[in-house]
């Protein structure tokens, strides 16, 4: 007489079909999270350099703010609707960016990345 070593009726085959669905959701969750995260680090060093070119003196914050937008639409394939805005004070220069992004693979969620830097602006006497 042979040990059972489970069920015989099927149910095994069904249970790891489940587990495999289940497995293949969270690996489609965690890229989705690692290409929200690799957008977001892309879009805020774009920020940040932008940040930083506006507050040399003589910048031009309407030139920088084109600037910003093209650089994120181009090193971001997906992102849409991106706007930008640079301003600049006597005393800081602060870049900010949104947009909304679509990364490869289904669309779980919509997302919507906001970036924001500030630079204090250099004094030279």
């Amino acid at each position: 007489m042979s040990p059972r070593l489970g069920r015989q009726d099927g149910s095994a085959l069904v249970e790891g079909m489940a587990a495999m669905l289940v497995v293949f959701v969270l690996l489609v969750l965690i890229v989705q999270v690692a290409f929200v995260v690799v957008a977001h680090d892309v879009a805020a060093t774009a920020v940040a350099a932008a940040a930083r070119r506006a507050a040399r003196a003589g910048a031009d914050p309407a030139a920088a703010e084109d600037r910003l937008a093209a650089e994120i639409a181009s090193a971001l394939p997906g992102a849409e609707d991106v706007t930008a805005s640079v301003t600049v004070d006597t005393t800081s220069a602060e870049a900010v960016a949104w947009f909304s992004w679509r990364g490869p693979g289904p669309d779980v969620v919509p997302v919507r990345i906001v970036v924001r830097s500030r630079v204090r602006v250099a004094a030279f006497p």
